[in-house]
């Protein structure tokens, strides 16, 4: 089979970048050496800084994690790209932040703001205690400077809820000086914040729009990017498209007393998406139950729901508005964005699921049958595909788990009566750890307690099911194309090994001609004596 426009040309690798080795370490040095990093500060350090940024500056000298926070509100994004920055450009607009105001009726009001004394104006009006405002809630899409310094001192946040949602990396070269430390488990209970990582795919129907997407995304303050999984040249798919899968985080805060408080303030920090592309199977699906016909003639007209959606950040705005929803509303008004949240980051999770499904079985079938489905006879390229999974999997596995350990215990919801909590046994280091003796709390069977929170523990726990599963078909599945490239790799042996045998059998068989003709050569009368007659008695006397 001859190679197909399917298969990347040699040494088209989007995820190999040499040039990038050393280039963050070259503009702001290294974790070990900071006069680099000192010398380019210099550029960028305001003299008379406000006064949530004075607090982190002087905080990083002992946190210095903090100091990605303080460049970050200095400099306006990530100070990697502070080189890239051109002051004549004029800069993008900033994002209004928008407020959810929630009272005792089903009603939920919204309001934009669109400048930071607005914004600081509003924080420190607050609320009443009298007021028919029981809940309000400020919206940020892609975190800036301005915001950080309005929501941080007004509230009085602590800075490690920032620093938490600047960047989002897999994992740390180990010259970084940008890594987040993590904190132990204790530590992280007592926080009165949380943080939900989730994963978002996007289709491009071609290499220049995915291109434009990651142009884009290099415009966000924040530090996101979209990523070629290189799973995109089956034999089904169209030829150039891509679907890119990005890490996205979202980060929601509650002040200390929000439960004792009449009324109560928070904050809720999203990931920006990009515009370029379209969701992976046109998105999600409608947070409203289907309806019966008859439901569905009496209903009244649903404005925006007919729209497919596109960007997670008006998703949530709207239904965050749109309570009702939901089979199990909350009785809580601080629950409802984190409901609103939790719905929306399960259906991109079960939407990641399917998708990792139908890779995995397009690599099976172009293991079984490779004459109709692989689009190159070699099985290298699915190897590969199966090396890019083996490696996302289990990072996706460490998020869900995440989601499980912290979410579902986040002060926001009342904990569970004590009668309900069972400690999980630690199982062999050589045992399978099921999804079960991940938990840290497994609720036993026909418990009476239910939340509209915890009431998605069990599907996260069913995706973190499904993810165990794929793990292991995914090594299944490269013990079998090794298996296969072994044969494969046998097979061209075994047919290299009779061409030899071919050559070996015309060389013997042209060795008396080319003994005679060297002979032949030597000899000075050799024309007379064939002259004479005597050509075929000279051959085979000789």
């Amino acid at each position: 089979m001859t190679k197909s426009w399917f298969t990347p040309a040699e040494g088209d690798d989007p995820w190999f970048k040499p040039e990038l080795r050393t280039q963050a370490y070259d503009k702001i040095g290294d974790a070990y050496d900071d006069k680099l990093y000192e010398t380019l500060s210099e550029d960028w350090r305001e003299d008379d800084p406000q006064p949530y940024l004075k607090y982190v500056r002087e905080a990083s000298a002992d946190w210095p994690h903090l100091r990605l926070l303080a460049d970050f509100m200095e400099v306006g994004t990530v100070p990697q790209r502070w080189k890239d920055i051109r002051p004549e450009e004029p800069k993008p607009k900033p994002e209004p932040v928008r407020v959810l105001d929630y009272d005792d009726t089903s009603e939920v009001k919204m309001k934009e703001i669109h400048s930071a004394d607005r914004l600081r104006q509003s924080l420190r009006d607050g609320l009443s205690p009298g007021a028919a405002v029981k809940f309000r809630l400020y919206v940020v899409h892609d975190l800036s400077r301005d915001v950080i310094e309005a929501l941080g001192q007004e509230l009085n946040i602590d800075a490690d809820f920032f620093r938490s949602h600047i960047v989002d990396y897999a994992w740390y070269n180990v010259r970084d000086r940008w890594r987040d430390p993590p904190v132990p488990e204790l530590v992280g209970r007592r926080r009165n914040w949380l943080q939900m990582r989730y994963v978002t795919a996007r289709y491009f129907d071609s290499s220049a729009e995915f291109e434009d997407a990651t142009k884009e995304a290099q415009g966000f303050n924040v530090l996101r990017r979209p990523d070629d999984d290189l799973s995109n040249r089956a034999w089904w798919d169209k030829n150039g498209a891509i679907v890119a899968i990005t890490r996205c985080r979202a980060t929601y805060w509650l002040p200390p007393n929000h439960a004792q408080a009449g009324s109560s303030i928070g904050v809720l920090l999203l990931d920006p998406t990009v515009k370029h592309g379209k969701p992976l199977w046109g998105g999600r699906r409608n947070c409203r139950q289907t309806p019966t016909p008859r439901s569905f003639a009496e209903r009244a007209p649903l404005a925006g729901e007919s729209l497919k959606p596109n960007l997670f950040f008006d998703d949530f705005m709207h239904w965050a508005t749109h309570t009702e929803a939901f089979l199990t509303p909350s009785t809580s008004n601080a629950h409802v964005p984190m409901q609103t949240l939790l719905h929306l980051a399960c259906s991109e999770w079960q939407t990641m699921c399917d998708y990792i499904k139908t890779r995995l079985c397009q690599i099976d079938l172009e293991v079984v049958k490779p004459e109709k489905f692989a689009t190159d006879r070699h099985s290298k390229h699915a190897l590969e595909k199966l090396h890019m999974w083996r490696r996302f999997v289990p990072l996706y596995r460490e998020m869900v788990d995440e989601t499980l350990r912290h979410v579902f215990r986040f002060p926001c919801q009342p904990p569970p009566p004590m009668d309900t909590i069972t400690v999980p046994a630690v199982p062999p280091a050589s045992a399978p750890v099921s999804v079960g003796q991940q938990r840290t709390t497994t609720p036993p069977k026909g418990t009476k307690h239910h939340h509209p929170i915890t009431a998605y523990e069990a599907d996260f726990l069913t995706i973190r099911a499904a993810l165990d599963e794929y793990q292991q078909r995914i090594d299944r599945l490269t013990a079998v194309v090794t298996a296969v490239m072994t044969i494969e790799d046998a097979r061209r042996g075994l047919k290299d090994n009779h061409n030899i045998g071919r050559l070996t059998f015309l060389a013997t068989f042209f060795i008396p001609f080319s003994l005679v003709a060297g002979i032949f050569s030597m000899q000075q009368d050799l024309g007379d004596a064939l002259l004479g007659g005597m050509t075929l008695q000279r051959f085979f006397e000789v």
